[in-house]
């Protein structure tokens, strides 16, 4: 297994699906690759009641392909948002990053997220476009 490199307030890790590792301090989404086309990473942006908070890209640290069935997970903390917050508008919007370019995602992630929690998404598509629906 390679290392993710990150780079954002929230922290973000690599593993196979199904293994969470949140703990009560935070929550995590973790989006399992199945895309027909090599990705090498994501960049995403999180807002909180359509105002951006933060953001960060994932991927190998080598450069290599996230294989197929790898799963990306983005950890977020107390810290990563303001003192106090409602975490009840998060929204979360996802760039893949295939053949040297950023391609949006079609969808957004729009979770009442809650602590202590992990949710689940797929990602799937090619260079000509990437959907993200939540996995069951």
């Amino acid at each position: 297994m390679a290392c993710i490199v990150l780079f954002s307030a929230a922290a973000c890790s690599e593993k196979k699906a199904g293994k969470s590792t949140v703990s009560g301090n935070g929550f995590e989404i973790q989006i399992e690759n199945e895309c027909d086309a090599k990705i090498y990473g994501v960049h995403y942006e999180y807002y909180l009641a359509q105002k951006a908070v933060g953001g960060g890209e994932t991927g190998y640290a080598n450069g290599s392909a996230i294989p197929e069935g790898d799963v990306i997970t983005l950890d977020f903390l107390p810290k990563d948002f303001p003192e106090d917050t409602d975490l009840s508008s998060l929204s979360v919007e996802i760039f893949v990053q295939a053949d040297g370019r950023e391609v949006p995602a079609d969808n957004s992630i729009d979770i009442s997220a809650q602590y202590g929690k992990a949710y689940h998404y797929k990602l799937s598509g090619s260079d000509s476009g990437f959907v993200l629906n939540q996995a069951n």
